[in-house]
């Protein structure tokens, strides 16, 4: 198995926009050594031809997508998700996540490689947009 990254995008219903915002954190990465699995839990649309074009044109093709017919949870719609990983480490976010900045995946997958962990945990952070469309990081992580 490569030392690479799985990322898994968990979906149900998903946002457009936000799953497009998603993506766009995702392809602003300054490395694109990480595999795309996006896991859609029996929505009625999940935008899958559109996010496959979109991430076409931006030149990642790295992508598999895990479908299922009817709504399974969160936990077997990860689980399916997992059987298509190929990297050694899995990560999972959802429409409307992002990463930090173009160099995230490059420094996750840094530690990853230093320190070859069993278990990570990432702090995240929570942002309001205001209707002059600035971003307002809300107080608190976890």
């Amino acid at each position: 198995m490569a030392q690479t990254l799985s990322i898994i995008l968990a979906q149900y219903y998903p946002d457009k926009t936000q799953l497009r915002h998603t993506l766009d954190s995702l392809l602003m990465q300054d490395t694109y050594d990480f595999e795309l699995i996006i896991a859609d839990d029996g929505s009625p649309e999940d935008y899958w031809d559109d996010t496959r074009a979109y991430l076409a044109a931006q030149g990642f093709t790295n992508v598999k997508l895990s479908k299922n017919k009817v709504n399974q949870g969160t936990v077997t719609n990860m689980l399916h998700a997992v059987e298509l990983a190929s990297g050694q480490w899995i990560a999972g976010i959802s429409p409307g996540d992002y990463v930090y900045d173009a160099s995230t995946i490059r420094w996750v997958l840094e530690m990853l490689r230093r320190d070859a962990p069993q278990v990570a945990f990432g702090k995240s952070a929570y942002y309001r947009q205001e209707s002059d469309g600035t971003l307002v990081q809300l107080p608190g992580e976890t």
